[in-house]
């Protein structure tokens, strides 16, 4: 069959939207452009794909698009389950590690409102789970603007886009349902309040660290790890050490946002009381032998590790104590 690149496939009937190949042929089908409003003539020959065209064989230019998102927007208001996408923290600097807040999951929908108003924003749809409210906006033709991003941080409501600008002009509505609700990569958050909570909660554990030159190179300085020392003070190389460190969370002109002094690497980190944490250069690690331990250095204090007997079992700690007090578990055994 030869593709009409400009004519529908979806139309108003009785104020709903249906399908060409639901309604019968030429002006029976009884269709408007959900668009422009013009009568509709359904053409169901052999030769070329089914579709809707203008009565007045006018080509309206907004016809497919307004057609598109109307479609989407009545599976979102029918739809009891959805997958929404994953959420991470991204770092301003391309090299920095993205924090994984939550994995992509299906949830179940208790309620879908659309285009209904919400104080100063009327969203495409407002989806209701689990007692929390999040939007949905529909990009066909048009991104979520400046001004509708601000609004919707201002008023604190976490927002997905679906971005259905290349959909298929023939998509048919279970392949779109597929995208709608599916794990699709054309989902994304635009905005969602976790983010900035987590944020928050890794500034809490973080250190603000001076960068600076030393000939040709650039040092964090107080770098936890201790991995070089330059005037009498330990640091690290930005470019050797701290470009791949998890420690590492954001970076600014002059400064670091280190998260050693913490041990804090990940989400999860944040989750645990600080004597369960692994540093990021010691896992997996198996002390052989004392001599061993002790050539590991506390990624506090810097101060050597070694084995300490307890009451029940051993475990590594710092020599520093009590100034230092961490520990880890003894694998040697």
């Amino acid at each position: 069959m030869r593709h009409e690149g400009g004519n529908l496939i979806y139309a108003l009937s009785n104020g709903k939207l249906v399908s060409v190949e639901d309604v019968p042929a030429g002006l029976k089908c009884d269709c408007f452009c959900p668009a422009c409003g013009e009568q509709l003539v359904a053409k169901k020959g052999q030769k070329m794909t089914h579709h809707f065209a203008h009565k007045a064989g006018t080509n309206c230019a907004f016809g497919y698009q307004t057609s598109l998102h109307l479609l989407a927007k009545d599976i979102l208001a029918n739809a009891r389950r959805m997958v929404i996408p994953e959420l991470y923290l991204r770092p301003d600097k391309p090299w920095l590690r993205d924090h994984l807040i939550s994995p992509a999951r299906e949830i179940i929908i208790d309620k879908v409102d659309v285009e209904q108003n919400h104080g100063s924003i009327i969203p495409d749809v407002a989806v209701y789970a689990g007692g929390k409210k999040f939007f949905v906006e529909i990009y066909v033709t048009h991104t979520v603007d400046e001004e509708k991003l601000s609004k919707l941080k201002q008023a604190g409501i976490s927002t997905i886009e679906i971005d259905l600008s290349k959909a298929d002009r023939y998509i048919q509505a279970a392949d779109l349902s597929e995208v709608l609700l599916g794990n699709s990569e054309n989902k994304k958050w635009i905005f969602n309040t976790q983010v900035d909570k987590c944020y928050q909660a890794f500034l809490q554990v973080s250190e603000k660290r001076r960068i600076f030159h030393k000939g040709h190179v650039a040092y964090t300085d107080f770098c936890p790890r201790k991995l070089h020392w330059v005037n009498g003070k330990p640091c690290a190389s930005q470019l050797e050490d701290c470009f791949n460190c998890d420690y590492q969370f954001e970076v600014g002109d002059d400064y670091v946002l280190c998260m050693g002094r913490s041990l804090v690497t990940s989400i999860d980190d944040l989750k645990k009381p600080r004597k369960e944490r692994r540093p990021c250069r010691t896992s997996p690690v198996n002390f052989k032998t004392m001599a061993d331990a002790k050539l590991w250095i506390c990624p506090d204090c810097g101060y050597p590790l070694h084995r300490v007997e307890g009451k029940h079992s051993s475990f590594i700690g710092c020599s520093n104590y009590p100034w230092c007090n961490f520990t880890m578990p003894d694998n040697s055994k």
